[in-house]
């Protein structure tokens, strides 16, 4: 265990939402007031073709579209699998909320995130006029345009369950910050990179993946403090006791 300073909720969540609310700041003010999103678009879309040429690449599509979730699914599954564990074996018991809050954060992150994007009118960028397609573009704020039928792009669901590892951070940050650091990268990395395999195909704008990585980061917040911090408390409490 690496030696760390004592822990304050209160300064704890604090950061945390400092860190939240100005990026989510900083991410609407550079796309709701700039082009930015369409100027990283324009980048794929061939005028000459009038479509994104790798919309249907076959190893984008085999290995960051398909491929790439298998991992994901394989800890969020391996999670709730341990935790049905820990209620027979002694030796996964102690981590038995754990388990659960990784299996929520890979499971529920990515379900609220696609409930959002089906319900919401926002378009992909393959389905706007400019790049071949029927629909109107709109920024975030922007109202519906009447008679057009949704659009269900918005968050981006692909990106969530990259995010959703950010999950391994809360687990660890406490105890083996180090760890936890490079867990977080993990999940940054890899979420971009599964949100951005949809940019170049025109399934989504950049603002779509940066909402998504702002919003699992909450639910991974509020499920940290739900299922883990009073435990991890107790047992601070049990270690300076010893």
């Amino acid at each position: 265990m690496e030696p760390t300073r004592p822990f304050s909720p209160g300064r704890f969540y604090r950061r945390q939402a400092l860190w939240l609310f100005g990026l989510a700041a900083l991410v609407f003010c550079v796309f709701e007031f700039t082009d930015l999103d369409l100027a990283i678009s324009d980048r794929f879309y061939s005028t000459e073709r009038h479509k994104f040429p790798l919309r249907y690449n076959r190893w984008i599509e085999a290995i960051l579209h398909e491929g790439a979730k298998y991992p994901i699914i394989a800890i969020g599954g391996g999670s709730l699998v341990l935790f049905g564990a820990s209620f027979w074996f002694e030796r996964v018991r102690r981590h038995r909320w754990t388990f659960l809050f990784v299996a929520l954060c890979v499971g529920l992150g990515p379900f609220l995130i696609g409930s959002l994007k089906h319900s919401s009118f926002k378009h992909c960028p393959y389905d706007l006029e400019m790049y071949g397609g029927y629909a109107t573009y709109t920024k975030l704020l922007d109202p519906a345009i009447p008679g057009e039928k949704p659009g269900g792009c918005f968050p981006g669901g692909h990106a969530s369950g990259g995010f959703a590892l950010m999950s391994l951070y809360f687990v660890w940050f406490r105890t083996q910050p180090r760890r936890a650091r490079w867990a977080w990268l993990a999940a940054l990395v890899y979420g971009n990179v599964l949100g951005f395999s949809r940019v170049v195909q025109g399934a989504h704008f950049v603002s779509h993946h940066l909402w998504t990585a702002l919003i699992v980061w909450a639910i991974c917040l509020l499920l940290y403090e739900l299922l883990l911090r009073r435990r991890d408390d107790r047992r601070a409490r049990e270690v300076g006791a010893a």
